[in-house]
């Protein structure tokens, strides 16, 4: 069962929307390109950081589009898209599908059933919709997995405002204080 609770009518300030995107910014994520179409003419991508696991069984996963951005249309009108996980090395691919400059054209190959990926990716995933939520100024799109691939290498992460990495820090023992 849905329950949904009303939103407020009060708007958010610009200045609370800034400290906002700051406070959830300081969760790190994982970065995705989502992809549609069926073929090079057809194919619309975009970066995003709102993805996660939803369901095991069934295999679910959950993306979050803005309510303006061109691919919302696209996800509605296909109801499929495929998500490609980006390793720390493609970075440059983040980049051209989230807008931004990039000397890069993105390395993207068609699987059989022609479900778009990106080549070198950690992981992919071949996705039907199963269902959309509106949510706010966004729409959230659950995905029943169809297929999915692993890949190998480290994430690409995305950490207040900005590209990061892993560090290896959380293999060594940690020191404990005088103060536990």
């Amino acid at each position: 069962m849905t329950k949904a609770v009303p939103l407020p009518e009060r708007r958010t300030s610009s200045a609370d929307a800034r400290l906002y995107r700051n406070v959830v910014g300081g969760f790190a994520s994982g970065v995705v390109v989502v992809l549609c179409g069926d073929d090079k003419e057809s194919l619309h991508g975009m970066t995003a950081n709102s993805f996660t696991s939803v369901s095991i069984d069934p295999p679910l996963v959950l993306i979050s589009v803005n309510n303006k951005a061109k691919m919302k249309a696209v996800i509605d009108q296909k109801n499929r898209f495929t998500l490609s996980i980006l390793s720390n090395m493609q970075k440059d691919i983040s980049n051209h599908f989230s807008g931004r400059e990039s000397a890069v054209e993105p390395p993207v190959m068609w699987r059989q059933n022609r479900s778009p990926m990106i080549r070198d990716a950690l992981g992919f995933l071949d996705c039907r919709l199963y269902q959309s939520v509106l949510a706010g100024d966004h729409t959230l799109y659950l995905g029943l997995v169809l297929a999915f691939e692993r890949g190998e290498g480290e994430p690409l992460l995305f950490f207040k405002g900005s590209y990061a990495a892993l560090e290896n820090s959380m293999n060594e023992s940690p020191q404990l204080g005088n103060n536990i």
